[in-house]
């Protein structure tokens, strides 16, 4: 009798999820040698990120300082530029990308930028992957690309000092079309100063105020050819950059009393700075300081796979002009100074083109040629005010001597720099085991530079006094506005073209001891290229008019791993790097007091330390991260270097300079490290009064770094203690991303901290004062994508 089968099989449907793009970006360099960490779009959405600076907590080993948007600073390592000082003659040793697009002039990082969604650090000489020469490493900055899917997206934040921000964007397919994408997004920042005026509480200072478009175009014909193009412009105001009044030197370090010092000055105006400035951000300056910057260019990115091998070229143009207005002192309420300008145009031009071998061999490869034209030409305008004489002259001659030689001194300069660079690069992998990979690079690029400073002092007319006290005038101008200063020649002039070749290197074996462990050793060699010495300013004697380039070799071992299907992913690297010709700022101290900084060479410097990297998501519902560096960045050769301010009496003519040898490179900390995390919970069933299933989420970051030295010289008075920052949001997301709610609270713990701090201000006398961080703010942003 046949048998009938009464059981069935039933099949049922697997759900596989595509790896978010924050998961992609967590991983996308765990198979290969050299130490990395990246901020992940999901992290820069969690705490309203839109810009590099507010990036940069989040990566211990990037270190930024800043003064304004002109004067500052980004280091990996230690390395990258010495001091906060704008350069105009050379580039620092850390290049920034945003979309593979250099951006030499670091103040067009301090702007947002729509559509951020990556910030990724690479530790080390990179330059045989292309770009500019760097030695620190370089910080590669991502935005999201138009999209074939209709979106739009818009976005409110209002929150503490009247912030509010709009964002908005739209993206699409062009006409139905399924070769041709585009994307159009908007960008507006504006928030009131958190420093008010003690004389006018309305007049408030470190505003912000920008404004931001980027528009792009994706064409992909066929799955061959892609071509991007990007159009940006952007605009940021504020007003900015003071310096609140810390304390004031009065006694040098061997004891001996600071002549004319800051309270002695003081006293003949009856004035006494508004006390405690630091723990109130309140400041006595009624001035007018402002300052403006617009970054904006085009670019278009083409990529043709070929029988396996892939073309590609970046060709970029990009325009930076920065207009400050400064018109007091910046530190206190004397009107020492009525008009002080530096305002540079720049204008770049970038081609990179590379072709790379088919992937899956043996053996693989990717070779170009990298151009770089950058023109910058800048205007120095610098006027002293009504006080100028009682302030910084010369105590013998107060009153009429003084007042004739200082107040109103004008010195008006205009000074350019071009650049030019070329370099051919080719970087390959040998897979020589299914284990073993060998990477080698090389390099060779050739900078050639032109720049040239003229300028003119002028001030009132000194017919009337006597041969003395004209000549007592002269020596005072001299010191504000040049040596080279006299009545019959009140001019200045100097520059220089400069030649350098540099050749960069890269050798690395990487082992994957298991699917998820890889071991390796890396040696890279990189450079920054000198160049002219030149600034808006007059050349102190004894100043080079040439700086040497800049040249480092890093040694590194690693770790990289992940555990329970990469939920854990821990890294860890040791490394050492060994820095010769090490660029750096010396502040000159001239007779009056007043500081004129340059750029020197340290013959040798060296950091080395260790780095962690941990993320780990235990549940669906957790997930943490970890990033720590310990850095122990010092000069190892440095017998002619500045002198800190509380030195300075023991310098003579024939040995002005402070040996620095053995002391640490400002800016680092020892100690650097950032931990965060965020909770989820998911409601899976309709929310009655919502409409859909939402997800909360509660999170907290906090980022600590140790004290360090805020001024090249290491002076005592510019050690920042140790501080760090409370970060948290909470809010409530619709699972499909259609909306998302979140309040949250930056430095929750409302800490007042310096950012920069030095006793060689330019008001003299040894003022000691700096730049501070914001305080807590708080608000509210509402997102939709429709």
């Amino acid at each position: 009798m046949a048998q009938t089968a009464t059981d069935s099989s039933v099949v049922q449907d697997v759900v596989v999820t595509a790896p978010s793009l924050s998961e992609v970006q967590a991983t996308a360099r765990q198979s290969t040698a050299g130490a990395s960490s990246i901020v992940t779009q999901q992290r820069l959405e969690a705490n309203q990120i839109t810009n590099l600076v507010q990036a940069q907590r989040f990566q211990p080993s990037l270190q930024f300082k800043a003064l304004n948007i002109q004067n500052l600073t980004y280091n990996i390592r230690g390395f990258g530029n010495a001091s906060y000082s704008q350069l105009l003659g050379v580039f620092g040793g850390v290049p920034i990308y945003l979309d593979g697009v250099y951006l030499p002039r670091p103040g067009a990082s301090t702007m947002d930028i729509v559509g951020l969604n990556g910030v990724e650090v690479l530790k080390g000489p990179q330059s045989t992957s292309g770009g500019w020469d760097s030695t620190g490493g370089v910080v590669l900055m991502t935005t999201a690309a138009p999209t074939f899917t209709p979106e739009q997206k818009l976005e409110f934040s209002y929150g503490s000092y009247n912030f509010a921000r709009l964002r908005a964007s739209i993206s699409g397919p062009i006409g139905g079309s399924d070769k041709a994408a585009f994307s159009v997004g908007y960008l507006n920042v504006d928030r009131e100063g958190y420093i008010p005026d003690v004389h006018d509480f309305s007049h408030r200072f470190n505003s912000w105020h920008d404004k931001s478009v980027r528009a792009q175009v994706l064409l992909q014909p066929d799955n061959d050819l892609s071509v991007r193009m990007i159009f940006d412009f952007s605009r940021a105001t504020q007003q900015c950059c003071i310096n609140l009044f810390n304390s004031a030197v009065t006694n040098y370090v061997n004891g001996a009393p600071v002549a004319n010092n800051f309270y002695t000055r003081a006293a003949r105006f009856n004035y006494t700075p508004t006390p405690n400035q630091l723990a109130t951000y309140e400041s006595d300056i009624s001035g007018y300081v402002s300052e403006a910057v617009m970054g904006y260019g085009a670019s278009a990115e083409v990529t043709y796979n070929f029988n396996g091998y892939t073309f590609s070229s970046l060709s970029a143009f990009r325009g930076y002009d920065y207009y400050p207005d400064w018109r007091t002192s910046q530190v206190i309420d004397i009107a020492t100074n009525y008009h002080t300008n530096g305002s540079p145009r720049v204008k770049s031009i970038q081609e990179e083109l590379k072709i790379a071998t088919p992937k899956g061999q043996a053996a693989e490869a990717t070779a170009g040629l990298f151009y770089y034209y950058e023109g910058l030409r800048t205007w120095g305008n610098r006027q002293y005010g009504t006080q100028a004489g009682s302030w910084f002259g010369n105590p013998a001659f107060l009153g009429q001597v003084d007042d004739l030689a200082l107040n109103g001194l004008t010195t008006m300069s205009f000074a350019h720099n071009f650049t030019n660079q070329i370099a051919p690069f080719i970087q390959s992998v040998w897979h020589a085991t299914p284990e073993l990979d060998i990477t080698t690079g090389l390099r060779y690029s050739y900078t050639e530079r032109e720049g040239s400073t003229w300028g003119v002092t002028k001030g009132a007319d000194l017919s009337g006094l006597t041969g003395v006290q004209q000549n007592a005038a002269v020596n005072m101008r001299q010191a504000l506005g040049g040596p080279a200063y006299s009545l019959t020649n009140p001019f200045f002039s100097y520059g220089t073209t400069t030649h350098q070749g540099l050749v960069s290197g890269l050798a690395s074996a990487a082992y994957h001891f298991a699917p998820d462990l890889l071991g390796y050793a890396l040696y890279s060699h990189g450079g920054r290229p000198g160049g002219p010495n030149i600034s808006t300013q007059f050349l102190p004697t004894g100043a080079p008019l040439t700086i040497k380039p800049e040249t480092l070799d890093n040694y590194e071992i690693g770790l990289k791993s992940s555990f329970f299907d990469q939920r854990v992913i821990a890294n860890v690297a040791a490394f050492v790097m060994v820095n010769r010709n090490y660029i750096t700022s010396i502040a000159a101290l001239t007779s009056l007091g007043t500081t004129t900084n340059y750029l020197a060479n340290a013959n040798a410097a060296r950091a080395r330390g260790v780095e962690v990297d941990i993320r780990a998501k235990p549940t669906e519902d957790l997930n943490f991260i970890f990033a720590g560096v310990y850095n122990d960045a010092r000069f190892t050769d440095f017998k002619n270097g500045p002198c800190p301010f509380e030195q300075t009496n023991q310098q003579t003519a024939a040995n002005p300079y402070c040996d620095m040898t053995g002391k640490p490179l400002s800016l680092v900390s020892r100690w650097t490290f950032t931990v965060g995390g965020e909770y989820s919970h998911t409601f899976d069933e309709t929310i009655e009064t919502l409409g859909k299933p939402v997800t909360t989420f509660i999170g907290a970051d906090f980022s600590y770094q140790s004290k360090f030295y805020s001024n090249p010289d290491d002076s005592l008075y510019s050690v920042i203690n140790g501080y760090g920052l409370l970060n948290l949001h909470a809010g409530l997301r619709a699972n499909d991303d259609s909306w998302n709610f979140t309040g949250w609270v930056h430095n929750a713990l409302n800490k007042h901290y310096f950012t920069t701090l030095s006793a060689a201000l330019y008001p003299g006398a040894g003022i000691v004062g700096g730049s501070v961080g914001d305080p807590i703010m708080a608000g509210l942003t509402l997102a939709g994508k429709f």
